[in-house]
């Protein structure tokens, strides 16, 4: 019973990518209000869409292009080099990633059933 649809641990994995994302959305959209960047806009959208839709719909395509967008953004760790912008691009991208192997387990899990996890 305990691994018939939905397991608590999980779902946490793909709530807390979720949960990460809408951050990075707010951060990017403070960010873009200070600065005044197009790109800080951008990111702010791609965020907070993609951080909504895994933390309430678990969705996988919104995992998959937060992670390339962040992907994306670690090419300008290497143009101004911080300790503290490295260790924390690190600890989200460990959760982004985790976020999305859980959520691969939980729809392979539950291709048979009537599953709330979308593509």
């Amino acid at each position: 019973m305990e691994n018939n649809f939905c397991n608590d641990e999980l779902n946490n994995q793909i709530k807390t990518a979720g949960i990460v994302l809408i951050v990075l959305g707010i951060f990017n959209a403070l960010m873009a209000m200070l600065v005044i960047d197009m790109f800080f806009l951008i990111d702010a959208s791609v965020f907070l869409l993609s951080g909504i839709f895994t933390y309430f719909r678990k969705s996988k395509t919104a995992l998959i292009v937060a992670l390339i967008s962040y992907g994306i953004g670690w090419l300008s760790i290497f143009d101004t080099f911080s300790l503290f912008g490295l260790i924390l691009r690190i600890a989200v991208s460990y959760t982004l990633i985790r976020g999305f192997m859980a959520a691969h387990k939980l729809s392979n899990r539950n291709q048979g059933c009537d599953a709330s996890l979308t593509y």
